[in-house]
Formats: C-alpha cells, structure tokens, sequence
C-alpha cells in the first residue's frame, strides 16, 4: 500500500503510527503541517509551510504533493486538517480524531470546517465510544464508519520492572515517593491544580516528589508554571522534565506509584494507558473517555478537576498503600493487554485500509491530468 500521512509529522502519536506501517514494508511518506518527524529510513515527509498565508495557499501545495506522491490513500490525523486535505484530494480519504479536535470547538466557522472535513471521509478512527458517538453526532447522515481504534501501547517496551537506578538517580527521585505528571503544560491540561494538590500531599508524605514531564517547550507557561512553583515553594520537590527518548519515558512510570492526569477535556490518553501497562495508579479527572479505563476504586481513581483536596486525599492513599499499587497494577495490565495491544489496533487498521482499498474505484489517467491542470490554475489564482 501506498499510504500518505497528513499531520503533526514531530508528533509522537503520529510518529509511532506512520512508523508501524513503514516497518511492516508499506510504502509510507508524510506531509506535515509542523517539523519532521523521527521515522524509519526510507519514509518521505514534506513540510507544507506557508504558516503565515492563508488556507488556500496550503490547499495548492497539498494537492502538488499529492499529484507528486500518488498514494492510494490518504490518513489524516487531527480533524480540523481534513477540510484543505479534501479539497486537494479526491480519493479514498481517513481521518483519526486526536480529541480536542473534536470537543474544543467554539466558532461557528471552525465548527462548519470541520463537519466538511468529516463528511469527506471514507473511514474516521478515534480512541474512545464516547468521542466516537461525537464524531457520528457532528458528521450526521447515518454514516457508519467510525471505528474506535486504539494508538495501542508497545507491550514489548511497557511493562512492570523495577525502574532503571541510573534514570532514577538522574532524575534526583532517589529516596523520594514520586508522583507523575506526563501532560503539556498547557492551561487545558489543568497542572495548576496538580501543583495546588502536591502541595497538599507534601504536609501528609514529606518524601514525596512530583515529576512534571514538558516536551512543547512553550515558554510562556512554563514560566507561568515555574513561578507557581515559586510562589508555592516546591522548587527543592518538583522535577520538570524535558525531552527524552520515548523508550524512556516507562522509567518515569515505573518509579511512579501514581500517574496523575486531570485535563478539562480528553479523549484517552496515552500516558495514561502506558502508566498502567508499567504498574503506575492512574488518578484522572471525570471524563466519559476515561471513564472507559478506569473505575474509580478498583484499578484507578477518579476525580473532579478542580477538586485538589481530593486530588491530594487520593495521591496520599496510594503512596502510602502498596498493596493497593500491587492490585492495581495487577488488574491495569490485563486490561491493556486485552484492549490497548498497539499490534492488534494496528493489525485491525491494516484490515480497514485493505477494505477501504478493495472498494475504491481506481481513478482513470484523464483524472489524474485534470487534477494536475487544476494545481496549475490554482498556482495561477493564488499569486
């Protein structure tokens, strides 16, 4: 297969997914709307530019790209880039809805893209019944492709193991209960009240030690951040963390008996599948996505997010509680062996670009041309 990828090419989530593929010997390049991503040897990745000019100049370089690349079929990830993809190809077309692509949506333009982007795809995936039943609500019109198809953890790489004593020294965890933080720091994914409820559970666990994970590098909240851990005085028991190796990244699950997560919106996060696939307790805000994972006093715990005191209450219990980390864990493993194994989500996406692929009419060389002659007319209309 000839599969394009059309994205965030510097995004892990599309990095591991593109990546699976080209692995398996599919013939896989990506457009991105962002940098170039870290994929194997032989994937071609194009960024499409023009940040700066508006939608219709990305429109004539993606249609370019596209006559260019000819692939069989194109996979979007992030809704919202579906529109400017359809209006450049007009071939078998997929979407994967990310989450916030879907749930955040405030104007009535953006809302009006965004369900055109959707009613061009054959297929659309996403990771969650409740993100699904949004997706089918927005797109309308009886449309029954959508598919609940997991990002899927590597189970070869998580796993429950004694976290690596070097990492654990680098980090400065030594002798420290450590809490993760793995989200952005971005207003929406709430860090604000994690710190307000770390410094709760620093009166109950004077050992413990909060380990915030940062990979945007978006200097105006992390500054907003590194002030709140100034005026809260948690600088000497907070560890921010910048990039890492993603194969890294189950040591700071390992050394932690809990993995908290408490955005404002989600659909179901990565970090919190692989934290139970490494043993760590997932405490997350109340949302219907993660409410799909976890039940609230038998594998995880579940609170408001603007409840800190019970963010705290709960942080206290499991470090304090290692029988309750050992059942936890127990149960969390089996559940992302049984419903999140990257290789069986990815084999059942293989199935549904074989099907998408079998039922598409191959489009005849005339169409081919006309496209062409239409990317020359738009070249000519965007100068």
């Amino acid at each position: 297969m000839k599969i394009c990828f059309v994205g965030w090419a510097d995004n892990i989530h599309l990095e591991r997914w593109a990546g699976h593929f080209a692995r398996r010997g599919e013939d896989v390049s990506v457009i991105s709307f962002s940098g170039f991503g870290k994929l194997p040897s032989g994937v071609r990745q194009y960024r499409l530019g023009f940040e700066n000019r508006g939608v219709r100049w990305k429109i004539v370089k993606l249609k370019y790209l596209l006559w260019k690349l000819r692939p069989d079929l194109v996979h979007v990830h992030w809704a919202h880039f579906a529109q400017p993809v359809a209006k450049a190809w007009s071939g078998p077309l997929v979407i994967t809805a990310w989450g916030s692509d879907i749930y955040q949506v405030n104007e009535q333009a953006e809302a009006y893209a965004l369900i055109e982007g959707l009613r061009a795809a054959h297929t659309i995936t996403c990771d969650s019944e409740h993100l699904k039943a949004r997706v089918e609500q927005l797109r309308g019109t009886n449309f029954n492709n959508v598919h609940c198809i997991q990002w899927g953890v590597d189970l070869k790489t998580f796993f429950p193991a004694p976290a690596d004593a070097r990492f654990v020294s680098e980090i400065g965890a030594i002798g420290r209960r450590v809490v993760f933080s793995p989200r952005a720091m971005l207003p929406i994914y709430n860090q604000y009240a994690v710190l307000s409820a770390f410094e709760k559970v620093l009166c109950k666990v004077p050992d413990a030690l909060l380990v915030m994970k940062d990979t945007l590098h978006n200097p105006i909240w992390q500054k907003l951040i590194r002030k709140r851990l100034k005026d809260l005085r948690l600088a000497d028991d907070v560890r921010i963390v910048g990039e890492i190796p993603y194969e890294r990244m189950r040591e700071l699950y390992r050394m932690a008996p809990v993995t908290i997560s408490v955005p404002f919106s989600d659909a179901t996060p990565m970090s919190v599948l692989e934290a139970m696939a490494c043993g760590s307790v997932p405490l997350v805000s109340d949302l219907p996505s993660l409410r799909e994972w976890v039940v609230d006093e038998w594998n995880g715990y579940i609170v408001s997010a603007t409840d800190t005191e019970a963010m705290a209450k709960r942080i206290v219990h499991i470090l304090t509680n290692p029988q309750t980390v050992a059942e936890f864990g127990h149960r969390n493993r089996k559940i992302i062996e049984d419903r999140a194994d990257q290789v069986v989500h990815m084999e059942r996406m293989n199935n549904i670009y074989c099907s998408i692929l079998k039922n598409a009419v191959t489009r005849p060389i005339a169409e081919t041309a006309w496209q062409f002659l239409m990317f020359l007319s738009l070249c000519f209309n965007a100068v």
